[in-house]
């Protein structure tokens, strides 16, 4: 695989996706009644993470299958693996705490 090809898609993909997220975002933020603000912003944050997070797996199985080099990704694999469960935990934590206090500010 050429890299310039690939550098030159890349940046294409990613100034179109810079340019389309904020206006998304404030789409599926005001398509919601205020009091679902916040959940709108939850949704949209997560699926635009999990899409990150799935694309940049398939790119780099991609680039792996093409160059044929193995030992390399398999180290970067597992600092990625331990790097998630590490995240994993206090999302769990924090859902069995109730929140005290829920601020909104800017909606009507």
């Amino acid at each position: 695989i050429s890299l310039l090809p690939l550098i030159v898609c890349l940046a294409i993909a990613g100034t179109g996706l810079g340019v389309s997220m904020t206006g998304l975002q404030t789409s599926a933020i005001e398509a919601l009644p205020p009091q679902e603000a916040g959940v709108a912003s939850g949704v949209f944050s997560t699926s635009r993470y999990l899409g990150s997070i799935v694309g940049s797996s398939l790119l780099a199985s991609l680039l792996k299958s093409a160059s044929g080099e193995d030992s390399r990704f398999g180290a970067v694999f597992l600092l990625v693996a331990i790097a998630c469960a590490s995240c994993v935990s206090p999302v769990f934590n924090s859902a069995t705490e109730t929140p005290k206090y829920s601020y909104v500010l800017g909606l009507i």
